[in-house]
């Protein structure tokens, strides 16, 4: 059930906030930064014999009128929407009602419901997850368990250094499908030379490459149980604990 987000203690001014948007748009664009992601976007379509994206999904962005992080993360999610001029489809549970009515004026879709990433991927879709818990990528992982996981570039944490820094028993545990699938990514890293360097420190961009996918027996995809999770767990908001909003 879609819950009513309540009504901010501020209203937000949206000229001027555009224009810090504005601002970070430019600087972006300027970078070398976002110019090296275009090119490694790129080259995921060689590697996936495309030549466009469908659609960009996007969780996690945080509450970008009070974070300067999310602020930029949501200039390169707006640069991206244009470039490929295709949809793009978001949801925080943290939204505040300002954020939600300014996405909104750049047609930006808003998912209705906390689907904790339990969303089916029915096109090619640019999945940007910026710094978001693991458990987020593992349950899209799930929802997508079969062979049109080659439709997918994710953009966010990478995969590798989220094994790494797990350990084996237990990263293969509870995050069952994002450890399962390694063998068919191919990750190419994005070099953190923006001028912040904590925005987009530890970010990939992660395809799985079809002829692996191909080459797992069907039993791999077969009666993979839906992920379950601690709700004590604060860094993940599931559904169940979705709450309505507002800014501190």
């Amino acid at each position: 059930m879609k819950k009513k987000r309540k009504n901010n203690i501020f209203t937000l001014d949206f000229s001027s906030f555009n224009k810090k948007i504005e601002e970070c748009k430019y600087m972006l664009e300027e970078a070398s930064f976002y110019k090296k992601l275009l090119e490694q976007i790129k080259q995921c379509f060689i590697y996936m014999a495309i030549t466009k994206i469908d659609s960009i999904l996007c969780y996690g962005l945080g509450n970008f009128t009070s974070s300067s992080i999310s602020r930029y993360q949501l200039a390169v999610l707006l640069l991206l929407k244009d470039y490929f001029h295709v949809n793009v489809y978001i949801y925080d549970p943290i939204f505040t009602e300002n954020e939600v009515n300014f996405l909104i004026k750049f047609n930006i879709k808003i998912i209705e419901q906390n689907e904790a990433g339990f969303r089916k991927i029915d096109n090619i879709t640019l999945v940007f997850l910026p710094h978001c818990p693991t458990k987020l990528i593992n349950n899209l992982l799930w929802s997508n368990w079969n062979r049109q996981l080659s439709k997918c570039i994710v953009l966010g944490n990478s995969f590798t250094r989220l094994a790494e820094y797990g350990i084996e028993r237990d990263f293969k545990e509870k995050y069952f499908y994002v450890h399962s699938i390694l063998p068919a990514i191919k990750e190419l890293e994005i070099e953190n030379n923006f001028r912040y360097t904590d925005i987009f420190n530890d970010i990939s961009l992660h395809i799985f490459l079809h002829h692996i996918l191909l080459e797992f027996p069907e039993v791999f995809w077969e009666n993979n149980p839906k992920p379950l999770y601690n709700d004590n767990d604060i860094e993940y908001i599931s559904s169940k604990l979705s709450t309505d909003c507002i800014i501190d």
